[in-house]
């Protein structure tokens, strides 16, 4: 009786394993939830003098921005590359999309996107000028710009730049309804972080501006996540009792 017992409970244990490995197999291979944030910058206007006004979603807003005309705008002047995150957003190591459209109102300031933002010295951009129509992929590395990639494409106000992560270092940027642009993220890649704003002002004067901005990126199931380690816990349970 004893052999046929411990044979049992072998069985069970199998299945029990089973169980738990087909659970594990389904998460891997089911797609991650999406996330969607947007701000399309619909508010009151709002622009005084020494106050930063794109909202509490909004971090590290150098230069000074404000809400005009349900845009977001940068009236002040900043030398140096600036990159404004939306608060709270990890992209993580899925594919992702962030996009918004953009415009400059002087010849040789410099506007687009940030992303996979470690902090605020260390990130990819991609800015677009007016004058040259010229467009750079930088990574940005204690707040040096390294150029990745550059190219030429028509300088058009209130174009919609998009960046996507494709996956394995691998990105497109792409320019209103054009035909997306493949480039890399070089050697040792940043990973994960967050998506944002991206502007310099040259010489100063002119506004900068963003408006419907937008990002998708995959968060895991916690619920799933949760189920797997309980049962885990569970039968690790059940067998130190039986032991």
């Amino acid at each position: 009786m004893n052999g046929i017992n411990r044979m049992n409970d072998t069985m069970k244990t199998i299945r029990t394993l089973a169980w738990l490995l087909g659970i594990g197999l389904v998460m891997a291979i089911s797609p991650a939830k999406a996330n969607v944030v947007t701000d399309n910058f619909d508010r009151v206007n709002d622009f005084t003098p020494g106050f930063q006004y794109l909202g509490t979603n909004w971090s590290n807003q150098t230069g000074l921005f404000s809400i005009v005309s349900n845009k977001a705008v940068n009236q002040v002047a900043t030398s140096a590359a600036a990159a404004t995150p939306y608060a709270g957003v990890n992209v993580g190591t899925q594919p992702f999309a962030v996009q918004a459209a953009v415009s400059t109102t002087n010849p040789t300031e410099w506007v687009g996107l940030a992303f996979n933002i470690q902090d605020t010295s260390n990130y990819y951009a991609v800015r677009w000028e007016q004058a040259s129509g010229y467009y750079q992929v930088l990574k940005v590395v204690g707040g040096g710009l390294n150029l990745l990639q550059g190219g030429n494409e028509a300088y058009v106000a209130g174009t919609v730049m998009k960046i996507a992560y494709t996956g394995a270092n691998a990105y497109t940027l792409t320019f209103g309804a054009g035909t997306p642009i493949g480039f890399s993220g070089g050697v040792s890649p940043y990973t994960a972080g967050g998506v944002g704003l991206f502007y310099s002002n040259g010489d100063g004067g002119g506004n900068i501006t963003f408006d419907n901005f937008s990002a998708t990126y995959a968060v895991p199931e916690p619920a799933a996540l949760s189920l797997l380690g309980l049962g885990t816990l569970g039968f690790l349970g059940r067998g130190r009792r039986r032991g």
